[in-house]
């Protein structure tokens, strides 16, 4: 991946850092859209676009590895941008308000980065160097040094960086893999060393709601394990498996997909009624699957079992076999 690519494409931020982009990064009036990253989960997997994902979007690296962020620049007009250290992989965005909580900055039960939420970083906080930023969407960040927070010294997900006159908490976005489509799910496995280290998987349903915390390492294996040798489909081919299974299911082709785009029926008045029917058909029993790595790295695979595929990072299909295993394999202690 060209240092020029990644330096243009990292100029965007999903919703969940629109608060944070007034603190952490100035104002910039300079942004670039992230066209692929709307389209690709939107339509299938509504819940999932408030999340960011792991990679960032380039001219050599546009796949619908970048599926869920959404591009999104506040009603100020403020950029949070996202940046690289130097001889680093991982790509990093200011915090985010839920990630604010999950680190213990503000109060669980916060509801706004009130004063009395504000967590005032201080030179106390900071731990080792970790780095100086090499790569950002805002020159005036490059060389900024950045430390490990005190606080969790051994993550990497988590970092304060020296803005001159005052520091602001970052997170991990994740580790760019370089990964384009087509690319073996090995990749991944092998980039975030997995299963080795997950500490925890959270199983939530298709509403993102947390069905339960799973530290079983028989059963974290045997999820990782189903991704062996796996290729990423791509786009193309997993929106066509959508349309297919609509015909399979319902014996038309009310909803149909030409290549480039799904359609819903030809009659704009039944536009929504079958894409609702639609959507409920291809997310029936879907599980997102959270996994948490030693690093302090969280990041999700949704598994599908109506369209035999699991997603995140691409798009992996399933055996019948397989999917009815990790029904069975995710429904452990239902």
């Amino acid at each position: 991946m060209k240092k020029e690519d990644l330096f243009e494409a990292m100029g965007q931020i999903d919703e969940k850092h629109t608060e944070e982009a007034r603190e952490a990064v100035p104002v910039s009036s300079a942004w670039r859209k992230w066209a692929a990253a709307a389209a690709c989960f939107a339509f299938v997997f509504a819940g999932a676009a408030a999340y960011r994902t792991w990679t960032v979007p380039t001219a050599e690296n546009n796949t619908n590895t970048t599926a869920t962020t959404e591009e999104t620049v506040s009603t100020e007009n403020s950029i949070a941008y996202g940046m690289k250290l130097e001889g680093e992989n991982i790509i990093y965005f200011p915090i985010s308000f839920e990630e604010r909580i999950r680190y213990g900055l503000v109060p669980p039960d916060a509801v706004g980065l009130t004063k009395e939420n504000d967590y005032q970083i201080t030179e106390a906080d900071l731990g080792e160097v970790m780095g100086e930023i090499d790569i950002c969407g805002d020159e005036e960040l490059i060389g900024c040094t950045v430390y490990h927070f005190a606080k969790f010294p051994e993550l990497d997900s988590i970092c304060i960086v020296d803005l001159g006159e005052r520091y602001a908490f970052y997170t991990a976005d994740g580790i760019d893999l370089g990964l384009k489509e087509g690319h073996s799910a090995d990749a991944v496995l092998a980039g975030y060393d997995l299963p080795d280290s997950v500490t925890k998987m959270e199983l939530q349903n298709g509403s993102w709601e947390t069905l339960r915390i799973i530290e079983d390492r028989e059963v974290i294996e045997a999820f990782c394990a189903v991704l062996v040798g796996k290729t990423d489909m791509g786009l193309q081919a997993h929106n066509q498996r959508l349309a297919d299974v609509w015909k399979e299911t319902y014996g038309n082709e009310d909803v149909y997909y030409d290549g480039e785009t799904m359609h819903y029926g030809s009659d704009p008045a039944e536009y929504d009624r079958l894409s609702d029917q639609a959507h409920a058909l291809w997310g029936e029993g879907e599980m997102v699957v959270w996994l948490e790595a030693e690093r302090g790295f969280r990041f999700y695979f949704l598994f599908v079992p109506s369209t035999n595929a699991i997603s995140g990072f691409g798009y992996y299909p399933l055996s019948p076999e397989e999917t009815d295993g990790l029904v069975r394999l995710l429904a452990i202690d239902q």
